[in-house]
């Protein structure tokens, strides 16, 4: 099931130009298109440079391939009970800043994983992101983590 939720941000204190988008998609590679052509539509009607859609593209992309089961592994929604089957991508968005939050089920992708194993999927992914972004973090909260990429323009 994928569902949207798009409306103006009602907690934030002045700042009427606060968008908020939320999109959630099943923890399967053929869903992170969605999270693509969300951020790339969002993109344009903001006036972003085609170079930083695209870079922000690969970022989510990237956070979303973290929170997906690999061929042969125990599916997510097995792993950590209901509803662990989904990735939550949060777009918050000001004049002067875009942060994207990716929730997922709790794999144990980790920010220091970069150095741990330089050759795994998930170091080359997290680098990629650090790259791309100008801050990255990772919370962990029970059986999800929430990936935070914020970009200042």
């Amino acid at each position: 099931m994928v569902t949207a939720d798009i409306r103006p941000d009602k907690g934030a204190a002045e700042t009427p130009a606060q968008q908020r988008v939320v999109l959630t998609i099943p923890t399967k590679p053929e869903f992170v298109a969605l999270g693509r052509l969300a951020l790339t539509a969002l993109g344009n009607q903001a006036g972003l440079e085609e170079e930083t859609i695209t870079d922000l593209k690969l970022a989510v992309s990237e956070a979303c391939a973290t929170f997906i089961v690999q061929p042969g592994s125990e599916p997510a929604h097995e792993m950590v009970g209901g509803g662990a089957g989904t990735i939550r991508i949060e777009y918050c968005i000001t004049p002067d800043r875009w942060t994207i939050l990716v929730r997922g089920p709790d794999n144990g992708v980790r920010l220091n994983a970069r150095t741990d194993d330089p050759l795994s999927e998930c170091a080359i992914g997290i680098t990629v992101i650090c790259a791309l972004v100008d801050e990255v973090s990772l919370e962990p909260d029970g059986d999800q983590v929430t990936l935070s990429m914020v970009k200042r323009l």
